[in-house]
């Protein structure tokens, strides 16, 4: 079946649109996976943090309650209770600094910032507390005041509340995080509920065992609702569990340390409390209380570490499901973009490459170069249309080119008789005086026609650029009036009444199809200028400058594949080199041009199909390897010595001059710092192979100017 160009350009820019559309997906696909990632290793980051500061809190608890009892003993403090207390704060301040020095690897949030400034405040609180009780440490009991010691005990507790605070701000104010730690956090929380008001528990207690003091219905009281919140945090993870918020196979540890909580902290704090509210004598002293209170209290800090680990290995899961999600995205990634060259290359072989062709051919007409041939004249579409048209453009310029000829051939004559008989009539003198104003008018209109040439010349390489950015410019050119009409069409739809939600859905996807478009039209022509802009900027700079293979040799291919197309050549890249060069981008630039056009014009040769790669690789540690290869007819060895010598050419009167090759091997070896080399196969093909430098010489000022020049090739050879 034979469809209209215009059919198939519509098929393509269609499928175009699809693949643009898969192409976004994939994309969009990818960034979830890593923000999924992104969002599990955070979750890791805050949970190692949060269990330095339950760390740190369990650690200033023990502080607190074992400094308690020792500032409420009758006796005199002795150095291991001294030891015993200074052990607990260095722990704790140690676990506190470590996390305070984590933060800074996270994210920034006014909650987690705002809870951190108050706990830093409240821990400078405690070190000034800590000060007084060193100070009432080394005073006799009757010289503690009941005050100071009531005062430390109110220090501690805010600064173990303001660490708290920070950790719930850190596992709970991050809502993206919740999900991958499940209910481990809660479990977390729970736990250290318990822990915490289990050591206040501790520490009052232990201060009126050693006081040996009957406690009062305030403190009875305070205790109480310390249990009460303890029973309340236990319910909750009774909770966790039925809902299955937690892993099942944690609940036998859960079982284990309320088991040791039970015996060792309750039983013994129902007997303490029991002599406390009667007056009877306490059954245990304050430091077996304290142990036995500190081996329950460990055991529910057992249990959150269990949930630590638990929530690790949450997160450690979640990361490596997020790294698999970015694998399966970069390759749906990589199938959708080939999709995408594939229909590109269809478009570009079916329509641009013809229509690109025709355009050449019509600025070698413009030229008045009538020898060039007018291809696919045989197509039944509108291509073959417009090549047909070009055909019949050509021929009336032919016959006007002779009717233009014999008319000044005929002036020509009819101006000789005139001469002739003027130089009949008039003297010797005269007749001279007629020729030198023929000839002034002779070089009068030589002067002209070349005038008009150079405009004809001028004309014809602003076509060229025009053509090149034509099609882009011209394809948004038609969507904006496309989606201009159809904007206007839905405006009366609008106006005339109630409008369809599939009529919205229809007119919101053409835009969207339109937008595409015209963003691929501006880009592809921006992408031409900037090509056009950077060779011309390196061509006619030597400056230095920091720059990859792979740009300079993008921009040059660029540049030079339309040409080549066109010839039938084409123009294959492959550059694996990873490294920059601080080197000369025009000099080698000007040498990858110069390769390119000897591989054409003499390896492969004019008017004949074949093929030029460009390849780059790491050569070593200091060098990269840039070779240009054809598959021409290749050189006959006893040429090959001679190619890089100034004049040396095989095309002798036929446009080749011989400083070509010269040129390049004085730019590699002179300017660049480098080597070339030739590997050629009669009938295979030639390969100029350069090994340049990362690090190009260092050349004075001025010091290239010259280079290129004719005298300084032949001091080089």
């Amino acid at each position: 079946m034979n469809l209209s160009a215009g059919l198939r350009f519509t098929l393509l820019t269609l499928l175009g649109v699809n693949t643009a559309i898969a192409l976004w997906f994939a994309i969009d696909m990818s960034l979830n996976a890593v923000r999924q990632r992104e969002v599990a290793q955070l979750a890791k980051r805050s949970n190692a943090i949060s269990d330095l500061l339950i760390e740190a809190t369990a650690a200033h608890a023990r502080e607190r309650g074992m400094t308690a009892v020792a500032l409420n003993r009758p006796e005199p403090i002795g150095k291991l209770a001294r030891d015993g207390v200074d052990v607990s704060r260095i722990a704790g301040d140690a676990a506190l600094t470590e996390a305070f020095a984590k933060l800074r690897g996270i994210p920034a949030r006014d909650d987690w910032m705002s809870a951190r400034d108050e706990a830093k405040v409240a821990t400078d609180e405690l070190a000034r507390a800590r000060a007084e009780v060193d100070r009432l440490m080394n005073l006799p009991a009757a010289g503690r005041p009941r005050g100071q010691v009531d005062a430390w005990f109110r220090a501690a507790t805010h600064a173990i509340e303001r660490i708290n605070a920070l950790r719930l701000a850190l596992d709970f104010g991050d809502v993206s995080a919740q999900p991958v730690l499940n209910g481990f956090v809660s479990l977390k929380n729970e736990l250290w509920t318990i822990s915490e008001f289990a050591g206040r528990q501790r520490a009052i207690i232990g201060a009126h065992i050693a006081r040996d003091e009957p406690m009062s219905l305030r403190v009875s009281q305070e205790i109480e609702l310390l249990d009460g919140a303890i029973v309340n945090a236990d319910r909750q993870i009774d909770n966790l569990l039925r809902n299955g918020l937690i892993a099942s196979s944690v609940s036998a540890d859960i079982a284990t340390m309320r088991l040791i909580f039970a015996v060792e902290f309750r039983r013994a704090r129902d007997a303490a409390m029991q002599a406390g509210r009667t007056g009877e004598a306490y059954p245990l002293s304050a430091a077996q209380w304290f142990d036995v209170a500190t081996l329950g209290i460990e055991a529910v800090l057992n249990m959150t570490a269990v949930a630590s680990q638990s929530a690790r290995a949450q997160a450690d899961a979640a990361v490596e499901r997020a790294d698999k999600g970015v694998g399966v995205a970069s390759i749906l990634f990589a199938l959708v973009l080939c999709a995408a060259m594939v229909a590109f290359l269809v478009l570009e072989w079916r329509v641009i490459r013809p229509v690109k062709s025709l355009t050449a051919i019509m600025n070698r007409l413009a030229r008045r170069d009538w020898s060039v041939d007018v291809p696919v004249l045989a197509r039944d579409d509108e291509i073959g249309a417009m090549a047909r048209a070009v055909q019949v453009f050509k021929t009336s310029g032919i016959e006007r080119e002779l009717l233009k000829a014999e008319a000044l051939e005929s002036q020509r004559r009819e101006k000789l008789r005139e001469l002739e008989k003027r130089e009949l009539a008039e003297s010797a003198a005269q007749a001279a005086h007629e020729r030198v104003l023929a000839l002034e008018e002779k070089m009068r209109m030589e002067a002209e026609f070349a005038r008009v040439e150079k405009l004809a010349n001028l004309g014809g390489l602003v076509a060229g650029v025009a053509h090149e950015l034509n099609t882009p410019i011209g394809n948004a050119v038609t969507v904006a009036s496309a989606l201009s009409e159809r904007t206007e069409a839905f405006a009366r739809e609008l106006t005339a009444g109630p409008v369809r939600k599939s009529s919205i859905d229809r007119f919101i996807g053409e835009l969207r199809d339109g937008a595409a478009i015209l963003s691929r039209g501006l880009e592809r022509a921006a992408d031409l200028i900037q090509h056009f802009k950077r060779i011309a900027v390196d061509q006619t700079s030597e400056q230095r400058r920091v720059f990859r293979v792979e740009e300079l040799v993008g921009d040059i291919a660029g540049t030079l594949m339309p040409q080549l197309s066109r010839a039938g050549v084409s123009l294959r890249v492959e550059i694996d080199a990873k490294r920059s060069l601080d080197s000369y981008p025009g000099p080698l630039g000007q040498v990858l041009l110069n390769l390119v056009a000897n591989a054409h014009v003499h390896g492969i040769g004019d008017g004949k199909p074949g093929a030029i790669t460009i390849a780059a690789r790491d050569c070593g540690a200091d060098a990269i390897e840039i070779s240009v290869a054809d598959d021409g007819s290749g050189i006959p060895p006893e040429l090959r010595e001679r190619i890089f010598e100034p004049f040396f050419t095989t095309r002798l009167g036929q446009g080749g001059s011989g400083l070509g090759l010269s040129i390049v091997h004085n730019i590699v070896t002179k300017v660049l710092g480098g080597a070339i080399r030739v590997d050629s196969q009669i009938g295979r093909g030639t390969t100029m192979i350069m090994r340049i430098p990362l690090r190009a010489p260092t050349h004075a000022p001025g010091q290239l100017e010259g280079t290129y020049d004719v005298g300084h090739v032949k001091r080089a050879g």
